[in-house]
């Protein structure tokens, strides 16, 4: 059995450096993202330790210690929003590779048949 040769336009050689251009672009944006869930955690617990230690010589010292409330507000709304979208973006990207290689596995049928 032997396989025909497809016919290559340069429009083909095009498409194809266009398709692996965004590939790479999309794998920097999947790192990015990475780094920044990395940086927002990191920050996070910096904050929650900071908090801590303020509020262990506040208390010692019978200071008010209300103003650290803002804080740790701020700190866990921004966590969540970061991670909360690195989950969605994690979960669509799944949900298309999915979905790919179920149409993959159609095609192979039906070129089977």
């Amino acid at each position: 059995m032997s396989r025909k040769k497809k016919c290559r336009f340069p429009v083909m050689d095009w498409l194809d450096d266009a398709k692996k251009k965004r590939q790479s672009l999309f794998g920097w944006l999947w790192e990015f993202t990475k780094k920044v869930v990395m940086m927002m955690t990191i920050l996070y617990a910096v904050a929650f330790g900071f908090t801590l230690y303020i509020c262990y010589i506040s208390l010692g010292q019978g200071k008010d210690i209300s103003v650290l409330n803002t804080l740790v507000q701020e700190t866990n709304e921004t966590f969540r929003v970061v991670v909360g979208g690195y989950l969605v973006k994690a979960g669509i990207e799944n949900a298309c590779k999915i979905i790919k290689k179920s149409n993959k596995l159609e095609d192979k049928d039906y070129e089977e048949n």
